[in-house]
């Protein structure tokens, strides 16, 4: 994944560690799975979901920085096409 495209440059560090997070859960649920342990499995799964959340709301922290930028040049656009 190419965390630059999806994150803030301050944010990719907490990104990297979640995405760690995710692939470490899902691979312990899918043990748990395997050996029966259905509750144990299902309280890593909240983990799961916690560390998938953070990954969104990292995304959307970028998405949403970009959309105020756009913003501020449409309600200023002189600013950025005007040649003097």
């Amino acid at each position: 994944m190419n965390y630059m495209d999806h994150f803030l440059p301050e944010d990719i560090a907490e990104a990297e560690l979640a995405v760690k997070i995710i692939g470490s859960t899902l691979y312990k649920i899918l043990k748990l799975t395997d050996q029966g342990k259905v509750a144990e499995a299902k309280n890593a799964s909240i983990d799961l979901t916690k560390s998938l959340v953070a990954l969104d709301i990292l995304a959307y922290k970028k998405r949403s920085n970009n959309r105020m930028y756009l913003h501020h040049i449409m309600a200023k656009p002189d600013r950025w096409f005007k040649n003097e």
